[in-house]
């Protein structure tokens, strides 16, 4: 009679298990979505741009942002070592680097 007893209480204890589970899922799917989850905030958009003699235009589509002639140098390219004579520039999928221009004869 004991394992009668056991077994049932076994599986009273899996129904009512079943059933707070049950009573969860049914809590967190009434809930409203913005009760879930924070909406992020919205950003502010962007009305001003800074600019210095590297930039032309302000930014807006009548005047987009561009490069001023003079504004990239070797200097700002941020190379291992400035560039010789005649060399051009090369990514390798680690850095910039200048090199020396392969020529080839068809």
């Amino acid at each position: 009679m004991k394992s009668t007893s056991s077994r049932s209480t076994a599986i009273m204890i899996l129904a009512a298990a079943a059933i707070f589970t049950l009573l969860c899922a049914h809590h967190a799917a009434a809930q409203s979505p913005a009760a879930r989850s924070k909406p992020a905030p919205t950003p502010t958009p962007l009305t001003q741009v800074s600019t210095d003699s590297t930039l032309t235009g302000d930014g807006t589509p009548a005047s987009p942002l561009g490069l001023s002639d003079g504004a990239v140098a070797a200097a700002k390219l941020n190379t291992p070592a400035p560039p010789a004579s005649g060399q051009v520039l090369t990514y390798s999928g680690g850095g910039l680097s200048w090199q020396n221009p392969v020529v080839s004869w068809r």
